[in-house]
């Protein structure tokens, strides 16, 4: 079994939203080797996606917020684009924010624990509209370079838990 650090982006934090979608998606192996999921096509991207976690249903995905956000997001995407999701994924899923705090609405963003454990912060300081702008702006390089500082948060704060034996 192989842990990968898993993240996404979207455009709105509300899936149903006419405007909505899912921008990209990042997948981190433990040896920091990323692969992004960023296809213009949402539809297609999803399929790639759902495709490659299909492929990899022996590992385990480890998230932030995850299960909560980002996978319920990405269920719902699919159904908009009719895109069948695999969804023993859900099983698969590891959440970190779940094994600190399983509310939900906790207080603590990924960035807020992470500064605390050693001072990492998100890419250039980027937050929400700032993030979507990217991608309509269609500056793929800095929201991977974004995407990829979120997915070694990930791994870091992982790390952490792993070390103080909380996970």
């Amino acid at each position: 079994m192989t842990i990968y650090f898993w993240d996404i982006e979207t455009s709105s934090l509300e899936p149903f939203e006419p405007q909505a979608r899912v921008t990209i998606i990042g997948v981190m192996s433990e040896a920091e080797e990323v692969i992004f999921f960023d296809d213009p096509d949402e539809k297609k991207l999803l399929e790639a996606f759902w495709g490659w976690v299909k492929e990899h249903s022996q590992d385990t995905l480890v998230g932030f917020n995850s299960h909560s956000f980002d996978y319920k997001y990405l269920v719902k995407r699919s159904i908009v684009c009719d895109v069948k999701p695999y969804l023993p994924f859900r099983f698969k899923n590891f959440d970190l924010r779940n094994a600190i705090d399983d509310n939900r609405y906790a207080k603590g963003s990924l960035q807020d624990i992470c500064v605390l454990i050693n001072g990492e912060k998100k890419y250039e300081g980027l937050e929400g509209e700032q993030v979507i702008k990217l991608f309509h702006d269609g500056d793929y390089k800095t929201l991977r370079l974004y995407l990829t500082q979120d997915l070694n948060l990930t791994r870091i704060l992982w790390d952490r838990l792993k070390k103080v034996e909380v996970i």
